[in-house]
């Protein structure tokens, strides 16, 4: 009797316990890295550009924090003014390739041609159709225009 009570009391203590004894930071730092904000961005990228060239500064960058390469790319253009978009994109594209919509997205939006954006994803051996989904509209996604429709009935005449 003595022996199951405690067992059952050693099992209680375990159950009730066992949430707090593993209560540790659990992020990794993959999530520790995306998880960037836009002025904590900014200052990294200033600090980058002190010891590096622009193009460096972005391939680092975007090795560094991959989730957050297209802010990068935004932050780097904007600190390093005459530098060549085309080259920023293609080493965001080259240091993060599995981010390489939302690269793309930011570039288009900083100004560069639509059209040369499949040649700088095959300068960075990323597949163009995956680059194609930003161009498709002509600009990047989230601002294509709302297209307004009327509904008019189910389509069926009732006779």
């Amino acid at each position: 009797m003595r022996k199951l009570l405690a067992v059952g009391v050693v099992s209680l203590l375990a159950s009730v316990m066992s949430p707090y004894s593993f209560a540790v930071d659990t992020k990794s730092d993959a999530t520790i890295k995306s998880d960037m904000t836009v002025a904590s961005v900014e200052q990294q990228v200033k600090t980058l550009l002190k010891k590096f060239q622009p193009q460096e500064a972005m391939s680092k960058f975007a090795s560094d924090f991959p989730a957050n390469a297209s802010e990068g790319l935004r932050a780097i253009y904007k600190e390093s003014s005459g530098s060549d978009l085309a080259a920023l994109v293609v080493a965001a594209f080259q240091s993060a390739p599995e981010n390489a919509l939302s690269i793309a997205n930011v570039a288009l939006e900083l100004g560069l041609d639509p059209t040369l954006l499949p040649e700088l994803a095959l300068a960075a051996n990323i597949d163009p159709t995956i680059i194609a989904q930003a161009t498709a509209a002509g600009g990047p996604l989230g601002q294509q225009p709302i297209i307004n429709r009327r509904v008019r009935g189910s389509g069926i005449s009732q006779s």
